[in-house]
Order: C-alpha cells, then sequence, then structure tokens
C-alpha cells in the first residue's frame, strides 16, 4: 500500500509529523502515536494467540512496527524496492520462526 502513488501526501505528512517530533520532543503527534500503538496491541493479541507470552507478545510486536516504519522509510528515501522487499521477507521469516518457538 505505501508504494501505492495515490499515498505519496500521507507519505510526506507522516514524515513530516514525525520530523517535527524529533525536532520538538515535547510535541505530541496522537494520530500517530494512536495508530502506531494500536498496531502495536492487534499484532501483541495476534501474538498471544500465537502462544507466546504477553510480554515477549508485545515487545515483539512493538519491533515488528519499528522494522516496519523502518522499511517504510528505506524504500520511500533509498528507492530501491528490491532490497526493501527482501528485508520485509526477511521481517516474515522472523515472525513464522518466533510464532513456532514461543519460549
Amino acid at each position: 500500500m505505501f508504494r501505492d502513488p495515490n499515498n505519496r501526501l500521507q507519505t510526506q505528512l507522516l514524515f513530516t509529523l514525525a520530523n517535527a517530533a524529533a525536532e520538538q520532543p515535547g510535541l505530541q503527534v496522537p494520530a500517530i502515536t494512536d495508530a502506531l500503538d494500536n498496531f502495536a496491541a492487534a499484532l501483541t493479541h495476534f501474538g498471544v494467540q500465537e502462544g507466546l507470552s504477553p510480554d515477549r507478545a508485545a515487545r515483539e510486536a512493538r519491533l515488528i512496527v519499528a522494522t516496519l516504519l523502518g522499511l517504510y522509510l528505506d524504500d520511500f528515501v533509498s528507492g530501491r524496492p528490491e532490497q526493501v522487499d527482501m528485508s520485509y521477507e526477511a521481517l516474515i521469516e522472523w515472525v513464522q520462526r518466533s510464532g513456532a518457538d514461543p519460549s
């Protein structure tokens, strides 16, 4: 979805708001933080359903969210979709391994 040219304005807005928050640590951007928290909560739920402990599921959910944001930024800035696709596939493989071993 993030590669859809129709979403370019949303992408620019996301990075503009993220940049503003980085430059002004006291700035609150609930539109972004709430969306990230909701996404992480959903992933946490799925992790628990797959047998992970709630603590581990929450940690891994936040890691996945952060990784996806990094891949989004990488794709947007580098213009190397093949590289991003390979990294995304590696993330998927890691998630599958993690869910297979809930220790």
